[in-house]
């Protein structure tokens, strides 16, 4: 019986599986919800939708990382009652590398959680934080629990999370897109987000897709994005001109910036946790092939963790900057897309 738990807790989630759960954190009501797993990916699918939900209330939201300098203030200042009694919802993320002073706090003020200040915990599985979680469910937390997807249901979750952003994604469309982008769902969902601001209409079609994406080579687009968090400047321009001869502006474009998110995210993981154990135990921790991690071992070696944060900021607002010019309908011709996106690699590595 302790063997058939297991097996079911570990199973990957299919199609059906990832709507639940996106259901279950859109309809969360309980004073405490604990999002918890190591999908980063659907991690932020969930916490979408639980912000999407205190949203549509005229409650105060506030919302911090467990991380920050000054995050358990900021925790017990927000869980304290107001002087005209406003209803609240407290986001409080990245248990797993927050500070001790921080995990303190958020175990004070579980008790103080109810239906007028609920509390939304993010954790990402590990050993780190998980004892705030655990006191968590004893205060009767309701458990989103957060596993990787099937690759079968990867087409059926591109076209969902297209729903839910105002777009059509035919299902021939969506599996067209994993047959070119490869199966991390971070990157997907990175790259039907750029589809999605490319497209004239709400349909994201397949020949959107393949004048875009197929063929886009996606070794290379992670390729050069290795380079950029190696800080090899000049290698990572010399390969993202190749990626975009080889498939064009607009593909190059869309795949590299969603590869640099993503493995932006890896690394700021791997050196915020410094997983330790085997090279087959770092990759299963982190969701990554075991060949990767060596190469993040000597990326991390040259980031600091307020450089990856201030990367980050980079990024995002390139990636804002750029959703209304990427794509063919955009304003910008296709070398005014390759500056953009080639000044952000050299802002990156440069960083």
């Amino acid at each position: 019986m302790a063997r058939a738990r297991g097996s079911s807790a570990t199973r990957r989630l299919d199609a059906a599986g990832v709507d639940a759960l996106l259901q279950q954190a859109g309809g969360a009501a309980d004073p405490i919800v604990a999002v918890v797993g190591p999908d980063e990916a659907l991690h932020r699918l969930a916490m979408r939708a639980l912000l999407d939900a205190a949203a549509d209330t005229d409650w105060v939201v506030h919302r911090v990382s467990a991380r920050d300098p000054g995050a358990a203030s900021v925790i017990r200042q927000a869980c304290q009652p107001t002087l005209f009694g406003e209803e609240s919802w407290l986001f409080a993320t990245e248990l797993e590398a927050g500070t001790d002073d921080a995990l303190e706090a958020l175990r004070e003020v579980l008790p103080q959680a109810s239906e007028e200040a609920r509390l939304v915990l993010g954790h990402s599985g590990v050993a780190r934080g998980r004892s705030v979680i655990t006191a968590a469910q004893k205060a009767g937390a309701q458990l989103i629990e957060v596993r990787p997807v099937q690759a079968s249901a990867l087409p059926a979750v591109l076209s969902a999370h297209a729903r839910r952003i105002g777009k059509v994604l035919p299902t021939e469309a969506a599996k067209a897109i994993v047959d070119s982008a490869g199966a991390d769902l971070s990157a997907l969902l990175a790259t039907v987000d750029q589809l999605a601001s490319d497209a004239p209409t709400q349909l994201i079609d397949l020949d959107l897709v393949r004048a875009t994406l197929v063929s886009s080579g996606t070794e290379n687009q992670f390729e050069m994005a290795d380079l950029v968090w190696r800080r090899q400047t000049s290698q990572a321009l010399v390969a993202f001109r190749q990626l975009a001869e080889r498939n064009g502006a607009s593909a190059a474009c869309v795949t590299g910036v969603a590869a640099l998110s993503y493995s932006l995210r890896t690394l700021a993981r791997y050196v915020a946790e410094r997983p330790s154990g085997s090279q087959w135990q770092v990759a299963s921790a982190l969701g990554v092939p075991a060949w990767k991690v060596d190469v993040l071992a000597a990326q991390a070696r040259l980031w600091k963790s307020a450089e990856l944060a201030a990367a980050a900021v980079v990024l995002a607002d390139a990636d804002a900057e750029s959703k209304g010019g990427l794509g063919e309908a955009g304003a910008l011709d296709p070398e005014q897309k390759l500056y953009r996106v080639e000044r952000l690699i050299r802002q990156l590595a440069g960083n």
